[in-house]
């Protein structure tokens, strides 16, 4: 049965910002303004999240922020929808884009010639001469990059600070982490639904998409996959079609609001072989002994050992992974990453997802993910969608 739609989260995504930033400058109390040219850093503290990154890898951006005030340089297409969100007298804009206004003081242009001139603009807007800068490393090599316009500032790295505060999630976050999740939950169900011998791969991410698109997200990997195919980790769809004795395995990412989620689902076509039904019994109970384990105070690298050694015990003695989960958030891989050896602690509010994929080329690869939320008390599952064997 699909799941019913639910309402859309009442989150202001810009008072959301700044509340991040408040979180941040508690963090960061000697600086005066913080610096960062990371997309999805921008995103977290202002709000804004451009499309810009999509079509071109190499667009620049930067947000200048304190506790209350935001600066945005961004290219002058992203004007317009910036506008939407963050007021026309924080934006600085560059390069030639032209939308016509009635309203002449509206009107979009070539406000600077280039991202360093808006920068150099933004940067004097918010900040006294001399005045101690924060800056995120995340996306660039080094400072270097931005010498020219950085000469006036002293520099301090508030990097490892700024991925510190992302690390356990504001209650609007987690909201936003939740509403993702039910879309691509929603999206599942839709595909199992219509997946049947002859149906495409394609027609079932189609189907995805359109679920996620329909409650405001974003498709971002979609991979949907059968038969021997399953068994190439991220592959995107085909045109195969699906057969009887097939397993179906979806693995799935989308954004909304720049949250992201991440959760997948397995099911098998008109049966399930013994040696499939014992390979997912196995995957199973380890991701069951891992969610169990889930706990604040107990670290990555345990939730990992738990994991991979109840896997090996319930039927797979060769299991292996590099991986057993990672944190989610405004990247879709974060902290913590549930890894061998990792000794960072979980705490309340983090947000995780947990995973014991399993792949064999030429055979198959099956795998269940899900989405957890560490509480005070243990953990509470943000997907809740059946994760037992499915026959369809």
């Amino acid at each position: 049965m699909t799941p019913k739609n639910s309402s859309t989260p009442s989150v202001d995504v810009v008072e959301l910002a700044t509340k991040a930033r408040h979180k941040l400058f508690e963090a960061c109390p000697r600086v005066g303004a913080v610096l960062t040219l990371d997309p999805a850093h921008i995103g977290y503290l202002t709000g804004y999240r451009s499309t810009g990154h999509d079509l071109y890898r190499y667009y620049q951006m930067a947000a200048l922020v304190s506790p209350e005030r935001v600066a945005l340089v961004l290219g002058a297409g992203d004007g317009p929808p910036a506008s939407e969100l963050l007021p026309q007298e924080s934006l600085f804009c560059y390069g030639t884009f032209f939308v016509e206004s009635i309203d002449r003081a509206k009107h979009w242009g070539s406000a600077y010639t280039s991202f360093d001139a808006a920068l150099d603009a933004a940067l004097g807007s918010i900040l006294p001469e001399h005045c101690l800068l924060g800056l995120d490393h995340t996306g660039i090599p080094s400072k270097d990059q931005l010498t020219a316009s950085l000469k006036n500032w002293w520099i301090e790295d508030i990097t490892a600070r700024l991925l510190d505060c992302r690390v356990v999630k504001l209650p609007g976050e987690i909201e936003l982490l939740r509403h993702a999740n039910r879309l691509l939950e929603r999206g599942i169900a839709v595909a199992f639904e219509n997946a049947k011998i002859g149906v495409t791969e394609c027609e079932l991410a189609a189907l995805v998409a359109s679920e996620i698109v329909r409650g405001g997200g974003m498709p971002r990997s979609l991979t949907v996959t059968s038969g021997p195919r399953t068994a190439l980790v991220d592959a995107p769809p085909s045109q195969r079609r699906l057969a009887h004795g097939d397993t179906l395995r979806l693995d799935l990412d989308c954004t909304y609001q720049g949250y992201w989620a991440d959760i997948a689902r397995t099911a098998f076509i008109g049966q399930a072989t013994p040696k499939q039904e014992a390979r997912f019994s196995a995957i199973s109970t380890g991701l069951a002994a891992e969610r169990q384990a889930i706990r604040p105070g107990v670290s990555a690298g345990e939730l990992f050992r738990t994991a991979v050694d109840a896997t090996r015990r319930a039927g797979l003695p060769a299991f292996d992974r590099h991986n057993c989960g990672h944190g989610i958030g405004v990247n879709s891989n974060e902290r913590p990453r549930i890894v061998e050896g990792n000794q960072e602690i979980l705490q309340p509010g983090m947000v995780i997802c947990i995973e014991t994929p399993y792949y064999e080329i030429e055979w198959g690869g099956m795998m269940t993910e899900q989405m957890m939320l560490v509480t005070e008390n243990g953990a509470e599952p943000l997907t809740t969608l059946d994760a037992t064997l499915r026959v369809l």
